[in-house]
């Protein structure tokens, strides 16, 4: 008795949710989950920060997009928070509500500023850049990025990496081969990432063939196909996606299949039917979670 008394304690408890936000930080879902499903029958328990620091967990694991809004939602009425705000601000992003998406994304850089987390700060300011990249609002979203490049000094990240993908990525789309071969030449490989240099390949593949050289834009589809067989996918949908978007790059290199009924239905598949799930494997909306944490300490 004493010692189920000792387990479901206050400090026992505490103790279960630092476990789960070091998990999570580690995108272990597995255990992130098990932990979730040990602590949820005594949150109630929890003080305000804690369960709100649950709920922000348990947002992340939800398989649907009103499941994590609502848990998102439940965090907020917990108390004033620009971490808690700037996770709704990339849950409408996810959803294409780039305008809600933008309303707490500023709310979330200025809670932050008022916190001192200059580690909200930069993440905030780099989601508003992405979403005026969804709008092809280039000047806004060069004001954004340049701020945000500007809060990173003398932190250690990859943020011109994701700064310099996300413009690329937006020029290709309008057309503008020569920015976006400019940008994306400037995005380095990540080193384990392998969605991210699949990505990168994909996209200079088609630059260089829209550009004349299909020599060099076999090469970068070789190395993006490379990328992906290389990739443990945990998602079926997204894996369909990426085949789709390879799929879209090797058929614009073959001579005569850009106006066949394929290369329509490809097409289709990426622009429609993917919706937003495209947008999103196209552009970075945030950090991961190793780079926020080489920013700062978690605000425990």
């Amino acid at each position: 008795e004493h010692g189920e008394r000792l387990a479901h304690s206050e400090f026992a408890l505490s103790y279960l949710v630092f476990r789960l936000i070091s998990t999570a930080r580690l995108d272990s879902m597995d255990e992130s989950c098990a932990l979730l499903e040990q602590i949820e029958p005594y949150a109630h328990c929890l003080n305000a920060r804690l369960r709100q620091w649950v709920l922000i967990v348990k947002a992340e694991y939800q398989a649907c997009w009103e499941d994590e809004w609502a848990a998102l939602e439940e965090a907020a009425q917990l108390g004033r928070s620009a971490l808690v705000t700037y996770k709704q601000a990339i849950c409408a992003y996810h959803r294409g509500k780039y305008s809600l998406s933008v309303e707490l994304g500023e709310r979330a850089y200025s809670q932050a500023a008022y916190e001192g987390n200059s580690s909200m700060m930069i993440q905030s300011s780099f989601l508003l850049g992405s979403c005026a990249c969804n709008r092809y609002d280039m000047d806004l979203a060069k004001r954004y990025f340049d701020r945000t490049a500007a809060l990173t000094r003398g932190y250690r990240t990859e943020m011109d990496n994701y700064i310099n993908y996300n413009l690329g990525s937006t020029y290709l789309e309008l057309g503008d081969d020569e920015n976006a071969l400019r940008h994306l030449r400037m995005t380095e490989e990540k080193e384990g990432d392998m969605v991210h240099n699949t990505l990168l390949h994909q996209k200079l593949a088609i630059i260089f063939c829209r550009m004349g050289n299909a020599e060099k834009g076999r090469a970068h589809l070789q190395k993006a196909k490379a990328h992906f067989d290389g990739t443990d996918w945990q998602s079926k949908a997204r894996v369909r996606l990426m085949e789709q978007m390879l799929r879209f790059a090797e058929l614009m290199l073959e001579e005569g299949t850009q106006t066949g009924g394929e290369f329509e239905r490809v097409t289709r598949t990426l622009y429609d039917e993917a919706g937003e799930l495209y947008r999103a494997v196209s552009l970075y909306p945030f950090f991961h979670a190793t780079d926020e944490a080489a920013l700062s300490k978690p605000d425990l």
